[in-house]
């Protein structure tokens, strides 16, 4: 199933289907449900009381690792803005 999602967000990547935010959304989506059911089914992450402690800690992690990749994002756009060179046409327009 992990395999279909990610082939499926391929396909919307390649064939440009969408419009470039909800291309976005939905890649983001398709992979989110992607880790949910790598979680389930190849790490046996469940709410049984056995795993309790490892879904916690997924549960925890998965915040962290989100703000992590957007501020990530964030940072690399604004690096992007202010080191690219642009055109003179651009500069003055800018300003």
């Amino acid at each position: 199933m992990s395999a279909l999602l990610m082939t499926a967000g391929l396909w919307l990547a390649i064939t440009h289907a969408m419009s470039p935010f909800a291309a976005i959304l939905a890649t983001s989506l398709l992979a989110g449900v992607a880790v949910i059911i790598q979680g389930y089914l190849l790490l046996h992450m469940d709410l049984s009381h056995a795993q309790i402690w490892h879904t916690v800690a997924m549960v925890l992690f998965l915040p962290l690792f989100v703000v992590t990749i957007g501020l990530t994002a964030w940072m690399f756009h604004g690096l992007y803005e202010r080191t690219m060179i642009m055109p003179p046409a651009m500069s003055s327009m800018s300003h």
